[in-house]
């Protein structure tokens, strides 16, 4: 399962990577770094980051934000906290840097929304069974429907 997590900043793309690394949960490999893009993978998941192309464009017409990079999150089932690991780092970042955001479950599912800096969750069950962990981002957060207009 895939998360995206795309965000709307003022900073400056190497200001935004240097937020990922100075936030990253654990030690973690670093993979590739470059002006356009960068990939860390640690024991729950890949992250690579980047600015620009098609999908923030849509991103920001499909949920009326304003989007400038990407964090595709491609998650390691295997391990056991990687969802907590996820909404953990997910809080950081959002802690960290200004502006719009939305996090997608498996890549086209709205899970998490911040507009004008008020965050609201879906309160929705993962597989009918069990709640996101979203206690986890360490923020303030308003669970609901996600509505975007």
């Amino acid at each position: 399962m895939i998360y995206v997590l795309y965000v709307g900043t003022e900073c400056s793309f190497d200001e935004f990577k240097e937020t990922i690394q100075k936030n990253w949960l654990n030690s973690g490999d670093l993979l590739r770094e470059s002006d356009q893009e960068l990939a860390i993978s640690c024991d729950s998941f890949t992250i690579k980051a980047k600015k620009g192309g098609q999908e923030i464009v849509f991103a920001k017409e499909d949920y009326c934000l304003e989007l400038n990079y990407q964090c595709w999150f491609d998650v390691y089932h295997a391990h056991s906290n990687w969802l907590n690991d996820l909404m953990r780092f997910v809080g950081k970042l959002l802690r960290n840097l200004e502006g719009d955001a939305v996090l997608l479950s498996n890549g086209d599912k709205p899970i998490l929304m911040r507009k004008e800096n008020k965050v609201i969750v879906a309160d929705e069950k993962i597989n009918h069974t069990k709640k996101f962990p979203f206690h986890e981002l360490g923020l303030s957060y308003q669970a609901g429907k996600l509505e975007f207009d």
